[in-house]
């Protein structure tokens, strides 16, 4: 009976065994048959639809649809996959993958022949995000259509509910908000259904060589990155919401929620992040890693809690920013380096710091206590200021006695030595207005005693340094404050430095300075950590100043006693409004009781060379007082100036950054229009062997030039201009960065038409005509204007007078004149001869306005008057007069355009509508939403301007206008019969 029930019981193990093997057969059938017969369906499928839905190119070297490859899931592959980036990136890669496949629906595929991807998972990917200035990004590469194939694809991959990104690089680069971060061996895991309005991701990140900067600086740096983060994205408002994540940069763990929405305009945002009790070491780890081996060698003690807050609206159009605050808390701290006995111990910050709107000029800091000692040294106490746009409030209590010895010790930086003892004692309490003359009531002392200072970035020390500061004001105004310096010297580079000052009533300076020595400025500032040019830039002082304010200001120079010189060698100066630095090469002030000379200023500015001679008249009063302006005079010489390099905008377009079509230059802080320094009254003499301005050369340049109120003043100058001989004079001030007006009058004589033509680009805009014309002429004008952001002129906005004097000249080629003489059968205006032409015009409201001139060519006459737009119409009223006296003439009216022209019979035609400033800023208003304008966006003004002139021309022309090439007119006799009958 048992061998009965054994033999049963394998012949049922043979029955399953032989199921299982037959079901396995027929799964690896599956496995194996399923790719063979739905391959080219789901490649052409996946294919047409992401090429339908894409508005870049998609492209790879391979492709497998397979079980196998990522078993068990069935995965369609593409290997080295690429993506282009959409506009205004198109020559650059949005995306590569060396493998991207999606997982796919198995049983819809078989049962259901529908393709519907469940997951999307790329490897070994290069991901380079970029938002350009004016928030055009590179990822904006699906198409927007209301088509519902499109609707269709969109959902093919809106089903997805798994993306994951393994073992790649991510970058992402938005120079509008300055961000920028970057991330090795990036891992992305997120699941949700994107096919809702709301939609809710749970994603988890991993990466190593996080990188993070803002604004150029460097915050986070190869650091390893951990965050799991929870989402809500509403794809109707485009908001995402961050709910109680965490993120982890190596060991400081940061809690992250907040709200972030974009608006047209720009974006709203309420981020939270903070960290509570974690231990100080943990914030440090965070740091970059030059900082790794200072932490293996220092033990760090101590707890950090902090809270930051970024909230608000950020609107260019609307000059809004959102606010930054911090909240930071450091308790029981210490410093203790392994190799030295000093130690920081009791370490205590307190604090908060608010900055409205990211402007730090207006940033308020309230630090409750701040606190540490080493062995009996210590520094304490507290500090407030508040800001409100038009005074500071200052309440300040700061005490101290350190030895700076100790301190380099239990810090153990490497190559970081100080030396010598600090005694510090600060108690402020009050306004700080200047224009109100308040001042804190203050009561500071600082003393430092045989100081050295060595860095990590420089080998020699500053050493013997001693300074004595005291700063008093008992009464909260400008005259009851002082600030004493004694026994200020030091040692550097070998080279002893010396100085005394005392400044009582800050009203009326009463001044008694001293200064000797030699200081290296260039390697101070590199000692300091600064990047420099070189290293030999040298303040050399010998100088003794002694008097009052009003002294100076009244002209009592006989109280004053003013000795000695201060030179420059080799120093970069950075000035306001201007890109580039100052290069002082060489130069001395020398000073005298009465003025302050400007000796032999040998400057270079990028290409530009300078030599700077003269006298300021007021330099010390100037500096005292910031209401006062600088007065003097100049005289500049050089052999060659290039005025491009000191205009923002055209600096900028030589830059990498620029680009003409998605640039927005108003959010481009290096941008604008050339600005002159404020507070300067100064009379120049300016001699220059060539100067460059956009692309005109100008030669030999002698010009009288005054700098007053923030304007350019040219009183008298002669130059050389394409070769001819040259004078200018009128005057420039910008408005604002993206405006600037400018008058002046120019006279040329006997200058190359057509070289005026080609070099000379507003002379090309107003005299289409002279590309066609040789010889020479004489011009005498005065022309006013707005200049936009890019120095180049708003022809709505320019108004002006003059004449061209032909003297001797022939056109040939231009078609204006060769339809007039096809109309009337005659080659004498085909290229004729032009003696002593004078052509009169005027320009107001985009209409160059031409008086009546005549031309005579073998035997015909021809008188014109009319007008011409700036966008190039015309309406010409013509005359020809006939041989052999002119007396029988034929009125001919011309419209179109130079390059177009229509010839009718009559003498009366519709005017050309003006176009005046104020309505070309309305009609800017209308186009571009109250949006400033660059030079790009106003061609695409004119264009549109010129095209509605042109449909309402086409309405008002009345019916004789006639087509040239179906003008019938024979002879003169049929063209006055012509005439009649009309």
């Amino acid at each position: 009976m048992q061998l009965i029930k054994n033999s049963a019981n394998k012949k049922w193990i043979k029955i399953i065994g032989k199921l299982f093997a037959s079901i396995a057969v027929v799964v690896l059938l599956f496995m194996w048959l399923v790719p063979k017969i739905f391959a080219d369906d789901i490649s052409t499928i996946i294919r047409n639809q992401a090429n339908q839905s894409l508005t870049t190119k998609f492209d790879f070297s391979s492709s497998e649809l397979s079980f196998f490859k990522h078993f068990p899931s069935l995965t369609f592959s593409f290997y080295e996959s690429k993506l282009d980036a959409s506009a205004p990136f198109e020559n650059d890669t949005l995306f590569y993958a060396k493998e991207l496949y999606f997982k796919i629906n198995v049983l819809k595929l078989v049962f259901s022949n529908q393709v519907k991807i469940k997951g999307i998972v790329a490897t070994e990917a290069d991901i380079n995000l970029m938002i350009d200035q004016t928030g055009n990004s590179n990822y904006q590469i699906y198409k927007t259509s209301t088509d519902t194939i499109a609707d269709a694809n969109k959902a093919l991959f809106l089903e997805v509910d798994l993306f994951e990104i393994q073992n790649s690089k991510l970058h992402f680069n938005d120079l509008s908000s300055k961000i920028n971060f970057s991330a090795d061996n990036f891992n992305f895991k997120g699941d949700g259904s994107l096919l809702t309005a709301d939609v809710y991701l749970n994603t988890a990140v991993k990466a190593q060589n996080f990188e993070f900067l803002y604004d150029g600086m460097r915050y986070f740096f190869e650091k390893d990155l951990n965050a799991k983060v929870k989402t809500r994205f509403n794809t109707d408002e485009l908001s995402f919401k961050f709910e109680n994540n965490k993120i982890k940069i190596n060991k400081l763990p940061l809690n992250f929620e907040g709200e972030f929405k974009l608006l047209p305009d720009g974006y709203e945002v309420d981020f939270l992040a903070d960290f509570s009790n974690t231990q100080i070491a943990n914030v440090l780890s965070a740091f970059p890693p030059k900082y790794n081996i200072w932490m293996q060698e220092t033990k760090v003690k101590g707890t950090a809690s902090a809270e930051m807050v970024f909230k608000g609206r950020s609107s260019k159009l609307n000059n809004l920013n959102p606010d930054f605050s911090l909240k930071l808390k450091l308790e029981n701290g210490e410093i203790d380096c392994s190799y030295t006995k000093e130690f920081i111990e009791d370490i205590l910050i307190d604090g908060s710091f608010f900055i409205p709107q990211l402007n730090l000029s207006m940033a308020n800091y309230d630090i409750q206590k701040f606190y540490f000692k080493v062995d009996e040294d210590y520094l304490q106490g507290t500090y407030l200021e508040k800001n409100n746009g038009k005074e500071k409030l200052v309440n300040a209590d700061i005490k101290g006695k350190i030895n700076l010895k100790n301190i380099s010790n239990a810090l153990g930086i490497e190559n970081l030595v100080m030396d010598g003892n600090l005694n510090v004692a600060i108690t402020s309490n009050g306004y700080y207005n200047p224009e109100e003359l308040k001042f804190p009531k203050t009561e500071a002392y600082f003393k430092i005693e045989n100081g050295l200072i060595q860095s990590p970035y420089y080998p020699n020390p500053i050493s013997n340094l001693n300074a004595d500061v005291k700063l008093n004001n008992g009464a909260g105004t400008f005259s009851d404050a002082s600030l004493i310096i004694e026994n200020l010297n030091f040692l550097f580079e070998n080279e002893p430095f010396t100085a005394n000052a005392r400044f009582i009533n800050f009203d009326d300076v009463d001044y008694n300075m001293a200064a000797n020595g030699t200081f290296n400025l260039n390697r101070f500032y590199k000692l300091l950590g600064a990047s420099v040019n070189n290293l030999d830039g040298l303040i050399i002082a010998d100088l003794s100043l002694k008097g009052k304010q009003s002294d100076f200001s009244s002209g009592n120079y006989n109280l004053l006693s003013h000795s000695g010189s201060l030179k420059f060698e080799n120093i970069n100066a950075k000035v306001n409004n201007y890109p580039k630095d100052f290069l002082i090469e060489y130069g001395e002030l020398l000073f005298n009781n009465n003025y302050t000379a400007f000796n032999n200023f040998k400057t270079s500015y990028g290409t530009s060379d300078l030599l700077l001679n003269g006298n300021f008249n007021n330099l010390l009063s100037y500096m005292f007082n910031s209401k006062e302006n600088l007065a003097g005079n100049l005289t500049i010489s050089s052999d060659f100036f290039n005025l491009n390099e000191f205009v923002p905008s055209f600096s900028f377009k030589e830059s990498e950054q620029y680009n003409p079509i998605y640039v927005d230059t108003n959010s481009v802080e290096q941008y604008g229009v050339l600005k002159l320094p404020k507070r300067v009254n100064i009379e120049t003499q300016l001699n220059a062997a060539h100067i460059l301005y956009d692309s005109i050369n100008v030669y030999k340049v002698s010009s009288k030039v005054l700098l007053k109120d923030e304007t350019l003043i040219l009183q008298q100058s002669n130059l050389k201009l394409i070769d001819a001989t040259a004078t200018i004079s009128g005057n420039y001030k910008a408005i604002d960065k993206n405006k600037a007006v400018f008058d002046f009058n120019l006279t040329v004589d006997d200058f190359d038409i057509n070289r005026a033509y080609k070099e000379l680009p507003l002379f090309r805009e107003m005299v289409s005509a002279a590309a066609y014309t040789e010889g020479i002429a004489k011009l005498d004008y005065q022309l006013s204007g707005i200049l936009d952001g890019e120095m180049k002129p708003i022809f709505p906005s320019l108004a002006g007078s003059g004449t061209l004097n032909i003297k001797n000249a022939t056109i040939k080629g231009y078609k204006l004149l060769g339809t007039v003489s096809k109309s009337t059968q005659t080659d004498a205006f085909e290229s004729p001869d032009l003696k002593e032409v004078v052509i009169p015009t005027t320009i107001k409201d985009n209409i160059l306005t031409i008086d009546r001139f005549r031309i005579k060519s073998k035997g015909f006459r021809l008188r014109t008057e009319g007008e011409t737009s700036l966008d190039g119409d015309l309406n010409l009223k013509m005359r020809i007069g006939l041989p052999p006296f002119g007396i029988i003439g034929i009125p001919i009216k011309v419209t179109g355009t130079s390059e177009e022209p229509n010839i009718s019979l009559g003498r009366k035609s519709p005017d050309l509508e003006t176009i005046s400033y104020e309505d070309y800023l309305e009609m800017e208003r209308d186009s571009m939403m109250t949006k400033e304008l660059d030079s790009l966006q106003i061609k695409e003004l004119n264009t549109k301007f010129s095209k509605e002139l042109e449909r309402d021309q086409s309405k008002t022309t009345d019916s004789l206008l006639i087509d040239v090439e179906k003008l019938q007119v024979k002879s003169t006799d049929s063209l006055l019969k012509a005439q009649k009958n009309n």
